[in-house]
Formats: structure tokens, sequence, C-alpha cells
């Protein structure tokens, strides 16, 4: 189906009641509506009287779950430049070249994006039916060179074929073999942030992140690449900036992945956390203003340079967290839920999840049955993808539960009432 039948699969969405106080469960539903006003700022200290700099555009955004209108994109300079030149590559990635001549001697130039943009991302039922393994057939050329190995993501390595191949093993769709892939970076993975932390971490390839089980943003991205791919889904490396926070120096990095039913479609790959807890931890986009997506690295500027990214942002809507959620599905097509499980105490936990009064002649998955959850974990959430699959001929409607069950209790529980039809 196009992306048109999996808004319409969103919209049919609907709640059956909030999150009880005490489960450990739950489904979001609804969306987060955030508008940004973002400036990007690059000083520039050239060492002659010529000067370049490269100025990355944002493009709108409209994926499935992850739309971003750019309201307003304005350059400017503290110096005018003597020449810009705006062009595209290949990924439709754009930027603005710029060039100065005959500057003062000594002065330094103060480049700036000023960006007001609206960032909308949707939670709810998914209508994403891309089988597992993905058929080449099905893919247009143009997302080949996403299936081959680079010096960073090495999918053609035994050891990350091997391992892509024992997670997404009994994976009934491409994007339950996507979660699965992310989960267990994020599981195994350390997020390297401080200095103590990245003190070993040298390197940024896939290898080099697995065998040490610690790395940045860019590190996940790459590992993650390097897996799907060696499952055979096309994925490229993603990147812009968070607007999650006042300030920052610094850009992040995560993934794109194509669908054949809906094109390129961005998640986060690292252990990212939203400041100030505004935005829901998920492996969905609620607050990411896209710069790149695939192509080659671009520089800034021959001359030395230093960036700093400034937001300020309201969030106008925010999505409900539900444990009875309905749906609409076509027999024989896939349709998911992404499920939050949160740790039911301040300590080590081990939860299972398990599946209850599946209908006749349904398929249903989890993308992860047992959760560890450490007592020093930051976020203390997981996301679990609930995919549904009803077959042909099999009952029209029916209804099933998940359930949480930590140390012989029951922790939390979702029901799903789903509608079948053609």
């Amino acid at each position: 189906m196009c992306r048109v039948g999996l808004l319409v699969c969103l919209a049919l969405a609907v709640a059956g009641g909030t999150v009880a106080a005490d489960s450990n469960l739950s489904v979001l539903e609804g969306r987060l509506l955030q508008t940004t006003e973002y400036v990007y700022r690059l000083t520039l200290e050239p060492e002659g009287r010529t000067l370049d700099a490269i100025v990355a555009l944002l493009d709108p955004v409209d994926q499935p779950w992850y739309r971003v209108t750019i309201h307003e994109q304005v350059i400017t300079a503290s110096i005018g430049w003597a020449t810009r030149q705006d062009r595209a590559d290949a990924n439709g990635n754009r930027v603005a070249e710029l060039s100065w001549s005959r500057l003062p001697s000594g002065t330094g130039v103060t480049v700036e994006r000023h960006v007001r943009a609206t960032s909308e991302a949707i939670y709810g039922a998914i209508f994403l039916p891309d089988p597992f393994p993905v058929l080449r057939a099905t893919l247009p050329r143009s997302s080949w060179d996403a299936l081959g190995p680079t010096d960073q993501a090495p999918c053609d390595d035994p050891t990350l074929s091997a391992l892509a191949g024992a997670i997404t093993e009994t994976s009934p769709t491409q994007l339950d073999a996507v979660v699965r892939v992310l989960s267990w970076i994020r599981r195994e993975v350390e997020y390297a942030c401080s200095k103590d932390l990245c003190d070993p971490v040298y390197r940024t390839d896939a290898l080099f992140t697995m065998e040490k089980k610690k790395g940045n943003c860019v590190s996940y991205a790459h590992l993650a690449i390097a897996l799907l791919r060696a499952a055979g889904i096309p994925t490229v490396e993603a990147s812009g900036f968070v607007a999650d926070r006042e300030t920052s120096n610094a850009c992040h990095a995560w993934i794109a992945v194509y669908f054949p039913s809906a094109g390129w479609i961005e998640f986060e790959s690292a252990d990212w956390m939203p400041a100030y807890g505004e935005a829901p931890i998920t492996f969905l986009m609620p607050q990411h203003l896209t710069i790149r997506k695939g192509g080659e690295e671009i520089g800034i500027s021959h001359a030395a340079f230093s960036e700093r990214h400034k937001t300020s942002f309201a969030i106008a809507e925010r999505p409900e967290a539900k444990t009875a959620v309905v749906g609409r599905a076509t027999a024989g097509a896939a349709i998911a839920w992404v499920m939050t499980v949160k740790s039911p105490a301040y300590e080590d936990v081990l939860l299972r999840l398990a599946v209850e009064d599946v209908p006749v002649g349904w398929t249903v998955a989890l993308s992860e049955s047992q959760i560890a959850i450490g007592e020093n974990d930051t976020s203390r959430t997981v996301d679990v993808l609930v995919t549904v699959i009803p077959s042909p001929g099999a009952p029209p409607n029916g209804r099933f539960a998940v359930v949480c069950v930590y140390e012989g209790v029951e922790t939390g529980r979702v029901t799903f009432d789903v509608a079948v039809g053609d």
C-alpha cells in the first residue's frame, strides 16, 4: 500500500483507554507537534583575504510518521559574500557554497542559517506491509548503492553477516527486522559520550564498534547500516540536529531505511535521550531536523571554523499513552504498533512479554519477548514492535493482549482490537 494508506490507518487508530498508573506497558497514540526556531552559527577565521564556506540547507520532510515543514530559511553573514551557488547532490541534499574575496586582513566572518520549522511525529497504528526478506526486484536501482559495503559499514564481513542473520531470522516484516537490529544495538552497545567513555573509541566503523561495544551516535549509525545492509535492507546515514535543547555544539547522526511501499524512512539509531523529558524516548523521530540523508560527506571550509546550534521551541501537542487500542487491517497485510515497556522497579530487572488469545489464523509477533533493563540504564524504557498479520479467510475481527510479567507477577497489559477488511 502507498504512503496514503499508512496515514489512513494511522487516522483510524483510536484509543480505548489511557494508561493505568501501575502498568508498565503502553502504546502511544496521537502526535507530537513542535514549532522550532533554529539558528546555526558558523564562525570562520581565514588566514588570508579569501574565504569559502559550505552551508547545508534543510528541506521539508514527508515520511509516514515524521514530517518537517520549513516555513522560513535565511542565510546571513557579518560580511556580504562575493558569490553564492546553491547545488544538490544525487540524494537531494542541498548546500549553499559561499565565497569571499578581498577581506580586510585578519577579519573573521560569521555566517548564520535561520530556520523556522514545524515538526510532527505521528504515533499509532502503522501499516507498512513490506515482507522480509526484502526482494531485490522490489527495490529501485537508485537504492542499490545502499546495499553495498563501505569502509565504515563493511556489510560483507562474515561476522556481521552472521549476526544480522541471527537477529532477523524470524522477522515477519521489514519493519520488524529494522526494529530488531536497532534494539540489539541499543542493548549491546554502550553510548560513549563522556570523555572517559570516549577515550577508547578512536574509530566509528561498524567492526570496531561491535568489538568495543562502545560508541557515539556515528558509531551506532555505522553499525546499524552494516547489519541492515547485511540483511539485505537498503540503509544510509542521516544527520542533522535534534531540536530538544537550547544550545549545542554538535550535530547528531541516525539512519534512513528504504521501504518499497513507502520510500526512505528515518529512524533514531542511537541511545538518544530527549532533553527535559519533553518527548517520548523512541526510535521514531519526534524532534529531529534532517540536514543530510545519504550522499558523500561534505566539507565546511578551508579556513579554521567553529559551529554552534541554538534553538527555541514550543510543543503544542503530545501523544497519549494507552493500554487499549483499536486498528483496522487488511487480510494478509501487516499492521503494527510501537509498544513502550517501562521498568517496574529501580533495579536490574528481567521482563517477559507474552501474547494471549491470538485469533485462529492470525500471526502476532513481538520484536522482543525477553527484556533486561539494568539499574544504571538511563532511560529505563524499551520499544517493542507488535506486528499483526490476519491471514485471508481468518475471522474478520479479533482481540488479543500483550502482557508483561516480572518475577511471576503481571505488571502490564495492552489489549488490541483489530477489524479486518479488504
